[in-house]
């Protein structure tokens, strides 16, 4: 474990009885604030907190909105939580759009990291260099900054100045009126915060913030997304300005993922029951930036490690747990799923490792993969996914790093019906041609394309500062 990590579950052991210390100034005033609150200078829709009967009032709109966005195919992008783990959609996305294959989102939702690839993921191929220099270079380095003792008396283990500082270096204004010109055209950009005081999820429209096209728009989208990542304890929360009634409230909101691992959007969940036929052939993405699997491995008699570990498989299997309900959904109403994932067999040294090089491997693995169009799992070979890949952590003592192959060039079918050959050679690397021959007799794995691309992952990433 990481020095500072061992300092941040020390003090987390200590706060139970250091509580009473760590405050935050709040105004005077009787919280939580009013559902129908607002920020000052802005309307009321910009935002829906809860499952507020206003989401389905506005499925009218949102479906006008849509209608008139379209460009013949209608995508939709939800992009969830898991810190340094962003690099991975970060990759995923640069991948799409050096294949040539990458769509026009209409609409894009993010969560905690996702809520900061959201913009960039919405502005399309034209931002993949400020994407890349914002999840693959040193400018997320140095992110964690420990308060040292400081922790004790204040909200947080990390100082809040590096986060701000980094959303703010890429919401400019240029951002902003480009996000402002591609909502006008009826496209929708959502982020995900958490309300503590209500205990609910707030959904930020951050299209019609943008439109206002102003300092207190740029400064509003900026702590929206600051608010969606500062996951609590970790970052501290963020303070919102709110009005009701002619009364002043402030409301703490943190990381969206404490209520959500990723969305897509309350203005359209009124559409998966009587969608009509809009969303028949609609297509589905879902980036997970974390595994969903991880290899077996011993758990130290340790409180921090138990703890820790517990936290982990809770994220893990809410992700899964959302994955099977977007699941139903698509096949209910006639969408194309496609979900991208780190590989259990990917070197993932966790969500608040934001180490260059550790970013560096899981953005140049992602980008490669997506490259080759070997990174999406449909709705089928998800569930081979999960059943077929079995990892186990004594199996990668050998080259445990980045894999031989991209996630789905195990699971894509061929058509003569015969076993994939790159299956049982990645088999051979992994277990010992013998004990791949048994695994292989165990489980049935659909096979690949005849003209499939098995060209290790290794010789196609290249390095960030050449490519482009």
């Amino acid at each position: 474990m990481y020095p500072r990590f061992r300092f941040c579950a020390l003090a987390l052991i200590c706060l139970p009885w250091l509580s009473a210390c760590i405050t935050q100034p709040r105004i005077e005033g009787p919280p939580p604030a009013p559902f129908d609150a607002t920020v000052e200078g802005f309307t009321a829709d910009i935002r829906i907190v809860g499952f507020d009967e206003q989401a389905a009032d506005r499925t009218a709109d949102a479906l006008s909105r849509l209608r008139t966005a379209s460009d013949g195919s209608m995508d939709f992008l939800a992009l969830s939580g898991g810190g340094a783990a962003g690099s991975f959609g970060a990759g995923v996305l640069v991948g799409m759009s050096l294949q040539g294959e990458r769509p026009q989102f209409e609409v894009v939702t993010g969560v905690s990291t996702g809520a900061l690839i959201a913009p960039f993921a919405f502005l399309g191929e034209d931002w993949d260099d400020e994407l890349t220099e914002a999840f693959a270079s040193e400018s997320a380095s140095n992110l964690l900054e420990s308060r040292g003792l400081g922790i004790f008396f204040l909200p947080s283990f990390f100082k809040p100045a590096p986060l701000r500082d980094l959303v703010d270096q890429y919401v400019t204004d240029d951002l902003i009126a480009a996000i402002a010109d591609e909502t006008e055209k009826g496209r929708v950009l959502l982020v995900a915060t958490t309300n503590l005081d209500r205990q609910l999820t707030t959904y930020w429209d951050l299209g019609k913030i943008a439109r206002q096209r102003n300092d207190e728009a740029r400064e509003l989208f900026r702590d929206v997304l600051i608010a969606s990542a500062s996951v609590p304890g970790v970052f501290p929360p963020v303070m919102f300005e709110v009005e009701a009634d002619g009364r002043e409230y402030q409301e703490m909101h943190v990381d969206g993922a404490a209520t959500v691992p990723f969305f897509l959007g309350p203005e359209l969940m009124a559409l998966w029951s009587n969608p009509g036929d809009m969303l028949e052939q609609s297509n589905l993405y879902i980036i997970v930036n974390g595994q969903l699997q991880t290899p077996s491995s011993s758990t130290p008699i340790n409180t921090i490690q138990i703890v820790s570990k517990s936290f982990d498989t809770m994220l893990m299997f809410s992700a899964r747990l959302a994955l099977g309900e977007y699941a139903a959904v698509a096949l209910q109403n006639g969408m194309n799923l496609n979900v991208a994932y780190i590989p259990p067999d990917l070197a993932f040294g966790g969500s608040l490792n934001f180490e260059q090089d550790e970013r560096k491997r899981l953005f140049n693995f992602a980008r490669s993969c997506a490259r080759q169009n070997h990174i999406w799992f449909t709705q089928n070979t998800l569930i081979d996914s999960f059943v077929n890949a079995r990892i186990r952590s004594e199996d990668l003592k050998e080259g445990f790093g980045v894999p031989k192959f991209c996630p789905t060039q195990l699971f894509e079918k061929q058509e003569d019906g015969k076993q994939d050959s790159v299956f049982k050679e990645s088999l051979d690397q992994r277990l010992g041609p013998e004990e791949a021959d048994e695994e292989q007799n165990v489980d049935t794995v659909p096979n690949a394309e005849p003209d499939m691309q098995t060209e290790p992952v290794q010789t196609e990433t290249e390095a960030i500062s050449g490519e482009r």
